[in-house]
C-alpha cells in the first residue's frame, strides 16, 4: 500500500516523499508556479485515486483542463467550486456561495468521506484569510490534520503572500501545518537581470528533507530543475 507521494524534481530535497496523511501548506508570490505544481500533483495522483480540488482562483472547466493535459484521469477529479457559481463543470461535486470556513470545512468532509479522497488540493485560501481571526484558521487546519489522519490522505493548501498581513498571518499559523513549502524568485539573481524561480522544502516533519533553495523553471508543461551554477559559468564564457 503506498503511504507516500514522491514526486521526481522534488527528489533531491524529499528523498522519501511527503506521507498520504499529512496537510502541507504551499506559499509565494503570484506567478511562482504554486497552481502548476498543484495540478501536476493532481494530475499523477488521480491517475490512481480520487483527488478533491477547491477550485477559488480558477474556474472549475480550466481546473479539470489543465490535470488532464498533464495526464490525469478526469473520472478521477472531483472539484468543489468557490470560482463563481455561474460556471458549471464536470465533475462538481458542490459550490461553495460565501466565505464561511465552517462551511468549507463541511463541504470538504462530506466530499473526502463519501469519495475515498486520497489528495485535496485548496487552491488558493487568500480569500478566507483575508478577514480572518488566526484563531478559526488554526481550527480549520487542525481539522483538516484530523480528517488527513483518519483517512490517510495529503492535503495541500496554498496561499499567495501578496500583502504583508497575509504573509504576517501565514508566519503565525505555520506551524500548525505538517509541512511548509516555500517558492519565490532568487533576488540575487534578479539583480543580475534573471528571472529565476526556487522552491524549497521550509520544514517537513519527521521526514528527511533538505532545506536548500532548488532552481526551475515550466517548460512544456514539465518542471526543469535549473542547475544555477552551470548556467553563472556560461554567462560568465567559462568552460
Amino acid at each position: 500500500m503506498v503511504d507516500r507521494i514522491k514526486l521526481p524534481f522534488m527528489e533531491s530535497i524529499l528523498p522519501e516523499g511527503i506521507p498520504l496523511s499529512y496537510v502541507i501548506l504551499i506559499r509565494g508570490g503570484l506567478g511562482m508556479g504554486k497552481t502548476f505544481f498543484n495540478q501536476l500533483i493532481a494530475a499523477n495522483m488521480s491517475k490512481n485515486a480520487r483527488v478533491l480540488y477547491v477550485c477559488f482562483d480558477d474556474d472549475p472547466a480550466s481546473v479539470m483542463d489543465s490535470v488532464v493535459r498533464l495526464g490525469g484521469n478526469e473520472e478521477n477529479l472531483l472539484m468543489i467550486n468557490g470560482f463563481s457559481s455561474q460556471v458549471q463543470s464536470k465533475g462538481v461535486t458542490d459550490v461553495i456561495s460565501e466565505y464561511n470556513i465552517d462551511s468549507l470545512n463541511s463541504s470538504i468532509l462530506n466530499v473526502a468521506r463519501k469519495f475515498n479522497i486520497k489528495l485535496i488540493i485548496i487552491d488558493s485560501i487568500n480569500d478566507y484569510l483575508i478577514n480572518m481571526d488566526p484563531r478559526d484558521m488554526i481550527k480549520f487546519i487542525k481539522g483538516m490534520k484530523a480528517l488527513s489522519r483518519e483517512k490517510g490522505l495529503l492535503s495541500i493548501i496554498t496561499a499567495h503572500t501578496t500583502t504583508d498581513d497575509i504573509t504576517n498571518l501565514l508566519d503565525t499559523i505555520e506551524y500548525t501545518f505538517d509541512g511548509v513549502m516555500e517558492v519565490d524568485v532568487d533576488s540575487t539573481l534578479q539583480q543580475i537581470g534573471l528571472s529565476i524561480r526556487r522552491f524549497r522544502v521550509k520544514r517537513m516533519k519527521g521526514v528527511p528533507s533538505s532545506i536548500n533553495w532548488v532552481h526551475y523553471d515550466i517548460i512544456n508543461d514539465e518542471i526543469t530543475i535549473v542547475d544555477v551554477s552551470k548556467l553563472m559559468t556560461l554567462l560568465r564564457g567559462e568552460k
